[in-house]
């Protein structure tokens, strides 16, 4: 089955989903007249998610920071690319898209527009040393992939139905305030009038909760078709190209940044007047979707260290758990996909091996590591899992009209027993903070934290790791508060969330910038979810000022959980 035809069947599940859904609630409520009928409201989205649509390419250009190149200077530079892009704009009718560039070390690129013959194709210097010329044109004909295939519109009708789902809940949910009878009744205060109010109720908090499952099940499925349309695009690069192993190579060093040594004549960073010749083939939302790039001692791809990286996205359960909510694949499972294909279409032996790949994961977590999985899963959630259950329990034993007092002597009433779930939420939280800010920093290569299948979001490598800063973690982007680093063999996302999105932005737009092409220092914390990265604890520069800026995210959380017990525990106390 194509991903074409995946995608098409999967969108007519999510309309077919919104018709069901629309059409039951004028039935089941065909008295009880709001403001907007749910049909109204369907549309109103529609002309929200349209507006939206028109604005978006629009904002995108305000906030990045793009270079336009014309082409007469593309095909003077790069003519292998500017000749691809021609060709098939040529063969599949569509205009050439605008090409610009954002000046800055990290690898990334994006396409946007309206549709096809609008569109905007945007690459970063970042890729110049790590791609050669077939890798260049084979990640350019992927970005080309998705303007022949309307993605903008295609992802914008999907985007429109998770939103109608909540909008149409939020209505049953809110219609107290609106509604309005029009046909005849029974006196006010009759029998007959309670139990009709009664079973409209009762039908309006069936069809909530049916509503906010399928705005779940609809968000869910947006994602799976935003991931059908990446493999969608990578077969379109394959075909395009003739040549899926350059795609495949390509992902390996821009996804993993596994490096070969440049070839001769390819350029490097220092090419200033030079633009970008890679894309990126990811979710520019995600920026952690780069990782560190690698050569052994003769300038060939490490496969070992190859296995280990891909070895993670393959057999760690947490990969799994994290591409439910990603709208890219796992690049491991795009390089298999495009090996595949090269080997049964084009009758050439993949270029990426990644038979070892199984080999190494049980080197490290064994036959299976289900159960550290759900161990870490379960502190991943516990604090809010105990509070939210607490709670519950309390509101079930409230109307079972339960003693609460009978159930331990330390409650002396029902809300003695709920502000307990706070000391409860504050415990968890400092045994989750135990395991996700671990102490014992030590020095590690980019490549020795690549290298380690033993990580997830909770379980952390704590590490001090030196390098170079060649760019923002999201190109372009003035407020982006993240970097990226290398050293002499890796490149690494730095990950500076504080937690405070007005935090993230200060520091965004008036450190990051500062940092780009200084030697620094990052202490913290090398997780995967699912891409690698380090969360920040201090970035120190190494210029001799002594210089260093802290992140205080542990210590945020530490507070949070000790709060939290403090103020159960004096509530409980006044109670």
């Amino acid at each position: 089955m194509g991903y074409k035809f995946r995608s098409t069947l999967t969108i007519g599940l999510l309309y077919g989903m919104l018709f069901v859904l629309i059409l039951a609630v004028d039935f089941f409520l065909p008295d009880d007249i709001y403001i907007f009928s749910p049909l109204m409201i369907a549309i109103l989205s529609c002309i929200g998610i349209f507006f939206q649509y028109l604005i978006s390419p629009l904002i995108i250009g305000w906030i990045y920071r793009i270079e336009w190149v014309d082409y007469n200077r593309l095909e003077q530079n790069d003519p292998h690319i500017a000749q691809l892009i021609q060709n098939v704009c040529q063969k599949y009718n569509f205009k050439l898209p605008k090409f610009g560039v954002i000046h800055g070390g990290t690898p990334n690129a994006f396409t946007y527009g309206w549709t096809r013959n609008s569109a905007r194709l945007v690459i970063t210097d970042g890729i110049l040393e790590l791609l050669n010329a077939e890798e260049q044109r084979a990640v350019v004909a992927h970005e080309l992939g998705h303007i022949e295939h309307n993605d903008f519109i295609v992802m914008t009708f999907v985007s429109a139905i998770p939103v109608m789902f909540y909008t149409i809940f939020r209505l049953l949910t809110n219609s107290y305030r609106y509604r309005r009878f029009t046909s005849v009744k029974p006196s006010r205060g009759s029998s007959d009038d309670n139990k009709y109010a009664q079973y409209i109720l009762l039908i309006k908090i069936g069809l909530a909760i049916v509503s906010y499952i399928m705005y779940i099940v609809g968000y869910f499925l947006s994602l799976f078709i935003s991931r059908l349309r990446e493999y969608y695009a990578d077969e379109f690069s394959g075909k395009e190209t003739a040549d899926p192993n350059s795609l495949a190579t390509a992902l390996v060093k821009i996804a993993y940044g596994i490096l070969q040594e440049p070839e001769k004549g390819q350029k490097t960073f220092n090419d200033k007047n030079q633009y970008v010749k890679a894309l990126g083939i990811f979710d520019k939302n995600s920026a952690k979707n780069l990782a560190y790039s690698a050569t052994n001692g003769s300038g060939k791809i490490d496969n070992t260290l190859l296995a280990r990286a891909c070895a993670w996205d393959l057999y760690q359960p947490w990969a799994k758990f994290a591409e439910i909510t990603s709208t890219h694949p796992l690049p491991a499972k795009r390089i298999k996909q495009l090996s595949y294909m090269s080997f049964k279409e084009f009758k050439k032996p993949p270029k990426v091996d990644l038979s070892q790949a199984k080999v190494e994961f049980e080197k490290q977590m064994g036959k299976s590591a289900l159960d550290e999985f759900f161990g870490e899963l379960l502190i991943y959630i516990m604090p809010k899992l105990i509070f939210w259950t607490w709670l519950i329990v309390g509101g079930i034993l409230f109307i079972a009209n339960f003693d609460i007092t009978t159930f331990s002597p330390l409650f002396n009433g029902y809300w003695s027993f709920m502000v307990f779930s706070l000391v409860l939420a504050g415990i968890f939280q400092l045994i989750q903070n135990a395991f996700k800010y671990k102490s014992g920093f030590k020095e590690h290569k980019i490549v020795d934290l690549i290298g380690t299948i033993k990580v997830s979001p909770i379980r952390p490598v704590p590490t001090i790791t030196k390098g170079f800063v060649i760019g923002r973690g999201v190109p372009g982007l003035f407020w982006s508060e993240d970097v990226v680093v290398r050293d002499e063999k890796g490149i690494m996302f730095i990950d500076y969330d504080f937690g405070i999105g007005f935090i993230n932005t200060l520091f965004g737009i008036f450190k990051a910038e500062k940092l780009k092409g200084k030697d620094v220092e990052i202490t913290g914390w090398y997780r995967r979810n699912p891409s690698p990265y380090i969360q920040v604890h201090k970035i120190k520069l190494l210029d001799g000022s002594g210089k260093s800026f802290g992140n205080y995210k542990r210590a945020f959380w530490q507070f949070v959980g000790i709060f939290l017990i403090a103020l159960g525990g004096i509530l409980w106390f006044l109670l």
